[in-house]
């Protein structure tokens, strides 16, 4: 998978909670899907949920990576719609 190599080169040597936030964040990015994005960086969705709640500066990456997601998302149904491909 195209994650997994950039994710072990852009995080080498962080320390594994910073690996799991930012592998989390990326894939969220591009997904939106917590569940998957969870599973992809190796926790639990609890635990996303948790270290949410408790860390305002993660809440605040993982809303943004939402939105980054929305974006690509909404940006893909566009080119769809333009192109005359059904949704």
């Amino acid at each position: 998978m195209l994650f997994e190599g950039a994710a072990l080169f852009v995080f080498k040597g962080h320390d594994e909670k910073k690996r799991w936030k930012d592998s989390f964040l990326l894939f969220f990015s591009y997904t939106g899907n917590v569940t998957k994005s969870d599973e992809w960086a190796g926790f639990s969705r609890n635990q996303a949920y948790a270290i949410r709640s408790s860390n305002a500066a993660f809440s605040e990456s993982w809303d943004d990576a939402l939105n980054a997601a929305y974006d690509r998302i909404k940006h893909a149904e566009w080119e769809r719609v333009v192109e005359g491909e059904k949704i």
